[in-house]
């Protein structure tokens, strides 16, 4: 009986801690904040899911609209919002920065993003970056995709690199005059 009661405690302690251990890792928020190089603008893409991909809420997506024929300095803010108070993921990323890359896919040259920052081993990061726009104007999409243990030897996509997407979500990029 004793044993069978130690059993059953046990397996309590292990699986509550893991579900504490999986929110205290959750990344639910994207925030992607550009300003424009004249400092004529400033808008920000969010998502936003608390209970991740495969939960019954649907999480939401902010779009922007950005001028044509300009750069904007980007910068990237991984958030976990399940603890309280809200943890920045960035400065675990930041801490390890070897074990994570931000990959952005565009629909269309008209848009550009380079990544500005480096891990340890001068692969790319992308917390920082560097977005053009082209003259055309139009609706373009933009899927953001965080990648935790992938290998960044020659990794274009997310894809190509493996590991685990963290968190990602697409969103369209309006270009308007």
């Amino acid at each position: 009986m004793n044993r069978l009661f130690i059993l059953l405690l046990s397996l309590v302690a292990v699986f509550g801690c893991s579900k504490d251990k999986l929110d205290q890792d959750a990344m639910t928020t994207i925030n992607f904040l550009l300003i424009a190089d004249d400092l004529s603008d400033g808008v920000q893409f969010k998502y936003h899911d608390l209970d991740g991909p495969d939960g019954p809420l649907q999480g939401f997506v902010t779009d922007a609209v950005l001028s044509p024929n300009l750069g904007y300095t980007g910068t990237i803010s991984i958030l976990n919002e399940r603890t309280n108070p809200t943890t920045k993921v960035n400065d675990e990323i930041m801490a390890n920065p070897n074990d994570y890359q931000v990959f952005f896919t565009l629909s269309d040259p008209n848009v550009d993003v380079k990544v500005m920052d480096k891990d340890d081993n001068g692969m790319p990061l992308g917390l920082s970056t560097r977005v053009t726009t082209g003259s055309q104007e139009g609706d373009y999409t933009m899927k953001i995709q965080v990648v935790k243990n992938g290998n960044k030897s020659n990794a274009g996509t997310a894809e190509e690199a493996g590991g685990e997407i963290a968190i990602e979500s697409e969103f369209i990029v309006y270009i308007r005059a």
